[in-house]
């Protein structure tokens, strides 16, 4: 159900989604076209007056990129004032007119005046700015870049390299957690269905670093609920959760939480059949590689990040924020807690939806009841199901990480992109949560009887209907 669902609802929001209207989908594809190139690493500006990382990229690809941009940018703010264009761009640059071929000549030539040269061993490139994600490392840039080879031996245009990079992505994206969910003996309904939600299949299917993240996030909780119930011998367990929790570290700062998940197996475990004994207290050893690797990697890559609210005038200052939280914690909860409330509504409607621009008219009541129907799809059990209760100290390990890796995340805008002296959470979209998602599902619905089981029409059957009407809904609005 999920490979089908996936690839089908997936593959088709790779080429409907208009270029790059994924959320930051702009530098995320030039980090990804950089990496194709065999360049893993971002670089420090070369220019004084702008400090931060990012890019170097050949000249014409650069002129396209940030021409797409700036088409984004414009459909994107007629989407806000209302006023979608509804007129079809010349499918190539032969079919403009002289007059408009020669305005196109002109703007490129500008642009191409102002763009940056590299320098050194990127000489004859230009730099792009990808600074507030300039800390991450190539891992999950891999994918896409895949995509991006390809595309480049074949020759596409830039539409094409992005289509294909995304599409590399989602399979990547699919076929990690279509592993996650084969491997794991319980829960594969609440990763099944996490896996398949709106928001998910929209990350999945634009090029962001956040897919592949998340997807390592399934496979680590599925890994640890495969120990849980099917011990081994120490060195096979040590040696997966070890790998795991590495690549988890190095898709993203913080994400490393999720190896929290490698306690379930030291917590005892009944069933109806046996009792599941010892602590293989060798597991902390995971968590521990994946934070420390975590933070040695933002640490070495710090120089090169600048939030991206410098843009509007906002100079954060880390070391005051820090001091903030720690000599008033109790202020800075009370903040957190607010931000939540006000943001709990738009994550609700986002994870719901495919994308902003496109699901935002959706209503409230809708939302919820999408939600609703993918609880009903992760309620169903399997029969490995059947005799197995992952108990409450078991599923509130699951969701106490998952609460962490909110507060971990917040308390990382908070810290890097806020003003001084600010402890205010600022709008934190859904998709940077998206990780914890198995977390919350399998602990939220891995429960050993559920009524779902008594329906007459698996709920699952409800995705055809479901999907078929949103891609529709999304095409007529692109």
């Amino acid at each position: 159900m999920f490979l089908v669902v996936a690839l089908v609802v997936g593959g088709t929001l790779c080429f409907l989604i208009p270029s790059l209207d994924g959320v930051d989908e702009t530098s995320h594809f030039a980090r990804s076209y950089q990496v194709s190139t065999g360049d893993l690493l971002a670089i420090g500006s070369p220019t004084r007056s702008f400090h931060g990382g990012g890019v170097c990229l050949p000249r014409k690809f650069a002129i396209d990129l940030t021409a797409a941009r700036f088409r984004a940018a414009v459909r994107n703010r007629a989407y806000a004032d209302g006023e979608a264009d509804a007129t079809t761009p010349p499918a190539s640059v032969q079919d403009l007119s002289p007059r408009e071929q020669q305005l196109l000549a002109q703007f490129e030539a500008g642009l191409t005046a102002a763009l940056t040269p590299c320098r050194g061993a990127h000489a004859g490139k230009v730099f792009f700015d990808t600074s507030t994600f300039a800390w991450y490392s190539p891992l999950p840039y891999l994918p896409s870049a895949a995509g991006v080879g390809v595309a480049r031996i074949v020759g596409l245009d830039f539409a094409g390299i992005l289509h294909l990079a995304r599409f590399g992505q989602l399979l990547a994206f699919v076929g990690i957690v279509f592993l996650a969910i084969r491997r794991t003996p319980w829960a594969k309904w609440p990763l099944c269905a996490a896996g398949l939600l709106p928001l998910s299949l929209f990350v999945a299917s634009t090029v962001t670093p956040d897919a592949i993240t998340a997807a390592f996030a399934f496979l680590v909780v599925s890994s640890a609920l495969r120990m849980t119930a099917r011990p081994t011998t120490m060195r096979a367990m040590l040696t997966e959760a070890l790998v795991l929790s590495a690549a988890l570290a190095l898709c993203k700062p913080t994400y490393w939480i999720v190896t929290l998940a490698y306690l379930l197996p030291l917590l005892p475990l009944r069933s109806s059949t046996r009792e599941i004994a010892g602590r293989p207290w060798f597991l902390l050893a995971p968590v521990v590689l994946a934070g420390g690797l975590s933070t040695l990697w933002q640490r070495s890559q710090r120089p090169l990040f600048v939030c991206d609210v410098r843009y509007f005038e906002v100079t954060p200052n880390p070391s005051r924020q820090v001091h903030l939280i720690l000599t008033d914690p109790l202020h800075y909860v009370g903040n957190m807690a607010h931000g939540v409330r006000a943001n709990a509504w738009n994550w609700v409607h986002d994870a719901a939806g495919i994308e902003v621009h496109l699901t935002h008219s959706w209503p409230g009541p809708l939302a919820v009841l999408i939600l609703v129907g993918f609880l009903a799809l992760a309620l169903q059990r399997t029969t490995s199901d059947a005799d197995v209760d992952l108990g409450p100290s078991r599923r509130a390990l699951l969701l106490v990480t998952a609460v962490l890796g909110l507060v971990f995340v917040l308390t990382g805008l908070a810290v890097y992109c806020s003003a001084p002296g600010s402890l205010s959470t600022v709008f934190t979209n859904v998709r940077l949560l998206f990780a914890f998602f198995p977390l919350a599902f399998v602990a939220l619905t891995a429960g050993r009887r559920h009524l779902v089981d008594r329906l007459p029409v698996p709920p699952a059957l409800g995705l055809i209907p479901f999907y078929a009407a949103a891609l529709i809904y999304v095409a007529v609005r692109v």
